[in-house]
């Protein structure tokens, strides 16, 4: 377990957290690169990352305990298929689903996990 400190990039504001260090989280998600041009809902909103859609290591995995805490009141929801938007104090949080993401990208994803869940449980 270690202390860490996670600073806002849009308020600066900081939080500590206490966590499990590890090598690796998961893969690089998403998979492949997601095509945004057609989610207008994201437009003009500040992302907490702006960089979502690109393939990229997998920083930090927030519990509940703390997940809770950074959610704000706001939420888009965009066409069927797409994403919402969720306000965090770090920005506008992307989740859900996507049409992007087809099976191959799911399998590939779970053959990968089987890799690094039983490294974190021993």
């Amino acid at each position: 377990m270690a202390e860490c400190t996670v600073t806002s990039r849009l308020n600066h504001k900081q939080y500590q957290i206490t966590g499990l260090v590890t090598p690796c989280i998961t893969v690089n998600l998403p998979v492949d690169k997601l095509y945004t041009s057609n989610w207008h809902h994201l437009q003009g909103i500040q992302l907490a990352d702006p960089t979502f859609y690109l393939p990229g290591k997998i920083d930090i995995l927030i519990g509940a305990e703390f997940f809770y805490d950074i959610l704000q009141d706001g939420k888009h929801v965009g066409p069927k298929g797409t994403p919402i938007l969720q306000n965090s104090r770090f920005g506008w949080i992307v989740a859900g689903c996507s049409n992007n993401i087809i099976k191959d990208d799911l399998a590939h994803i779970l053959q990968m996990l089987s890799h690094v869940v039983p490294r974190i449980s021993n």
